[in-house]
């Protein structure tokens, strides 16, 4: 999603993720985690990835909760653990918008302060 190098590319990158979280919405059971009441490794594996999906969400559309409503909430559930927000240091978003910028691909131009791009600074990678 942080390379994709416009918004088709980008559009085509967020219906393949939702696509392969179909299959993960399909086996989520009754909650409140993966696998019920206690929280496992298979949400400690997942929680990176709603909170990468959750920063993206703050410029674009991502994770479709609509289609994903299980998913949703679980990650919801995830990101409100406090296990989970120290998980990263305190100033991630600022670090993580950062990175996005300097990929230079189409979610950078959604950015703020997407005027100050310095293109000589800019990796895809």
């Amino acid at each position: 999603m942080t390379t994709a190098e416009d918004a088709n590319g980008f559009a085509a990158v967020v219906a393949r993720f939702n696509a392969t979280l179909a299959a993960v919405e399909t086996a989520f059971g009754d909650g409140p985690f993966f696998n019920g009441a206690d929280f496992s490794l298979v949400d400690a594996a997942y929680a990176p990835i709603f909170m990468r999906a959750h920063y993206i969400g703050r410029h674009a559309s991502v994770l479709d909760a609509a289609a994903l409503p299980k998913l949703a909430a679980w990650g919801a559930r995830l990101l409100a653990l406090d296990a989970v927000a120290r998980s990263v240091v305190p100033d991630f978003a600022v670090l993580y918008d950062d990175l996005i910028r300097r990929r230079h691909g189409y979610l950078a131009t959604l950015l703020p302060g997407r005027d100050a791009l310095d293109p000589a600074g800019m990796s895809r990678y």
